[in-house]
């Protein structure tokens, strides 16, 4: 009865996507001793869940922090697995931004060197 009642538990959490719920639902069928499909299924899409809000976290620390290597570094991330949402819509905006700011402080740069240049 106690193992059926788990691996309804791990179904129902699996279908929420809510990792609290996961994370309550594996460590019940891991006290019980259980394996099998719907354990390994959860523990999945827990890790999963678990990786998508650190990269979350990372890309919204990026986009405020302005630094181009983290931001892209973010959004490789999200690319790999999967991502989409405001989120990365914000990332991705932002890296623009800063991209484009680059490039002019590259042809500002080349400008002045040369003007330097040209000078002597």
């Amino acid at each position: 009865q106690a193992v059926k009642a788990a691996t309804e538990a791990l179904v129902a959490a699996a279908e929420s996507r809510q990792r609290a719920a996961l994370d309550t639902a594996v460590a019940r069928a891991e006290a019980l001793g259980m394996a099998g499909a719907e354990l390994a299924t959860a523990r999945r899409l827990r890790d999963a869940l678990a990786a998508e809000e650190e990269c979350v976290a990372a890309l919204k620390s990026a986009t405020s922090s302005r630094n181009e290597s983290a931001l892209a570094a973010a959004l490789a991330q999200a690319a790999a697995l999967g991502l989409s949402g405001p989120h990365i819509d914000a990332a991705q905006k932002k890296a623009a931004q800063l991209g484009t700011h680059s490039a002019v402080r590259i042809k500002l740069s080349t400008a002045a060197t040369n003007a330097y240049a040209t000078a002597d």
